[in-house]
């Protein structure tokens, strides 16, 4: 999961031991189970929302304005949509007739299986024709396509010119991607300001309803935090998180959550900052529920609940944040908010020890010492199912 960079992370830092039984025994004392673990510092580089897939071939030519305006016009998306009502033919006959509307939309039935088979090669195709008309949505999936390798060879050169293409006429999300580019310096030199520059072209498009905007607000407030392609500003970055967390953006939610526990650029308030990590953990931001399951397990800004910092902690866990991953699985060897389990506690260890955590690597070997063989190959089956589970980022949809 992306999201801004988390200034402080607490983490229960336990030695396990266990007794023959295979049951928890002997933590640290009470005041000192919770332990504040530095994870990610100001830095002068920013971390982004990763964004999503697409389709497409190659890039040519920029494309007249005016065909831009036809490919684009309410009209034409306006016949795209009555063919696609009367079913997969008619919406082919529609898109070979060169209607760009049409054919981003019939790219978009390759790419989801929707009434043909799933062909990503066939949606590249479709995309790549509506892109040459100036389809802005097309331009931007087709930037999508070669930055993630979805259809198409993977070029980040080739996704940032097509970024541009859109992102030239006004396509917010196309302006964030852009942005980003230029930010991580994929497919363009590295360039702070001018990643600025397309983040506060998408952030000032409050009319339109594009998640984007709320993306590029929060991408600005990461930019003042960090003083990247700005002047340094906890308190504009502070402000931009606002806007963003409005939006429902929850990587702004979540960044309000940090700036109130840390007191950078608004008076600190650790009550505030649990409400804000609450409104991002329950939209499935991971590291908001991690955090908010800490604020539980410490009683900071909530009431203590030990039952509650263990449902927030699942949930970050089945998310995939290691720390809460390794805090589940000393609740379940400890019994705290929980029964104690420690075959689910070896299942946690051995997801977050596979995801590279080193610490859960060392508690699980040491907890395999008190399981029988048996218990051992439960731990990993349910580990491995827990895997075998996971699902693949899904496709943005036309």
């Amino acid at each position: 999961m992306g999201g801004p960079a988390r200034r402080e992370i607490r983490r229960w830092f336990a030695a396990l031991s266990l007794t023959a039984a295979g049951r928890a025994d002997d933590f640290r004392d009470d005041e000192n189970w919770v332990k504040t673990r530095t994870m990610i510092k100001r830095s002068g580089i920013l971390r982004f929302a990763a964004i999503a897939v697409a389709i497409v071939l190659v890039q040519f030519a920029a494309i007249a304005c005016s065909r831009n305006a036809v490919s684009n016009s309410e009209e034409t998306r306006a016949a795209a949509e009555e063919a696609m009502a009367q079913g997969p033919t008619a919406l082919r006959t529609l898109a070979e007739e060169e209607n760009a509307a049409a054919q981003y939309f019939l790219a978009g039935n390759y790419r989801t299986g929707t009434g043909v088979p799933a062909d990503p090669a066939q949606a590249a195709a479709w995309f790549l024709q509506a892109a040459q008309q100036g389809h802005i949505e097309s331009q931007y999936q087709l930037g999508l396509a070669y930055a993630n390798g979805v259809g198409v060879e993977q070029d980040h050169a080739q996704a940032a010119d097509w970024f541009e293409e859109s992102a030239d006429q006004d396509y917010p999300d196309a302006q964030l991607a852009l942005g980003n580019a230029y930010a991580r310096g994929q497919g363009v030199e590295q360039d702070f300001e001018e990643a600025v520059d397309w983040y506060l072209a998408a952030a000032e498009q409050t009319d339109t309803a594009s998640e984007a905007v709320g993306g590029a607000q929060h991408a600005l407030g990461l930019a003042y935090s960090n003083g990247s392609g700005v002047e340094q500003s906890d308190a504009t970055a502070f402000q931009w998180y606002l806007s963003a967390a409005a939006r429902d953006n929850a990587a702004a939610q979540y960044s309000l959550g940090v700036a109130y526990e840390t007191g950078l650029g608004v008076e600190q308030d650790i009550t505030r900052a649990s409400e804000w990590y609450r409104r991002a953990a329950e939209q499935g931001y991971a590291d908001a529920e991690y955090n908010l399951g800490i604020a539980y397990a410490s009683g900071q800004g909530v009431t203590p609940d030990l039952a509650e910092a263990a449902s927030w902690f699942r949930r970050s866990a089945e998310n995939g944040n290691t720390d809460a991953q390794y805090n589940l699985a000393v609740m379940y060897a400890q019994g705290r908010g929980v029964e104690i389990d420690t075959i689910e506690a070896q299942k946690w260890l051995n997801i977050a020890a596979t995801l590279g955590d080193d610490e859960a690597a060392d508690a699980r070997d040491q907890i395999a010492t008190a399981l029988s063989p048996a218990e051992i190959e439960e731990a990993q089956a349910r580990a491995d199912d827990w895997f075998t589970g996971l699902n693949a980022p899904a496709l943005p949809v036309p």
